[in-house]
């Protein structure tokens, strides 16, 4: 019988090792696409300075205005896979030293509030592109309302943890 729940034990134990050798792999992957989508809108910045510098007497602000907001989106996206991969290697695995403190995570919580922080930036970069392509009113105010309700939703979430945490820190 003990002989029995050691196997059970050992075979539980190398699935959880397994997991969190998984773990690595998505941090390592996260981290790399992080790499990749820096990469990927800096010559997507490149390629937009040239068009504005070679179309400047016919530029269309409007334009030109969608495309920057576009790449400031892209570097979000960047920034939001480099929080994910810091986060889940320090909440796994141990502190990184030369992380600055603000992206420090001690628990889950702190990971969702990072990255709700950031969703909010991103969705509001998200529907100026959309407002600056301005083609169809209704449709830019439905895609108006549904930002505003996700973006409510995430500010009021952010709000309630800090209550939350406040009222945690001051009970004796």
């Amino acid at each position: 019988m003990q002989k029995d729940k050691m196997k059970g034990s050992s075979l539980i134990n190398r699935i959880l090792k397994l997991n969190f050798f998984m773990i690595k792999i998505a941090v390592i992957l996260i981290a790399v696409a992080s790499m990749m989508t820096f990469a990927w809108v800096s010559v997507r910045m490149g390629y937009h300075f040239y068009k504005m510098w070679h179309g400047a007497i016919h530029a269309d602000f409007a334009h030109v205005m969608v495309n920057m907001v576009a790449v400031i989106d892209g570097y979000l996206l960047a920034v939001l896979l480099l929080m994910v991969a810091c986060s889940l290697d320090e909440l796994f695995f141990g502190t990184i030293d030369w992380l600055p403190e603000w992206l420090k995570v001690k628990d889950l919580k702190d990971l969702k509030h990072n990255l709700s922080s950031v969703l909010i930036i991103m969705l509001a970069v998200i529907f100026m592109e959309h407002l600056f392509a301005w083609r169809k009113p209704e449709a830019t105010l439905m895609f108006a309302a549904s930002v505003a309700l996700v973006m409510i939703a995430l500010v009021l979430y952010l709000r309630v943890k800090i209550i939350e945490d406040q009222r945690r820190e001051t009970k004796p």
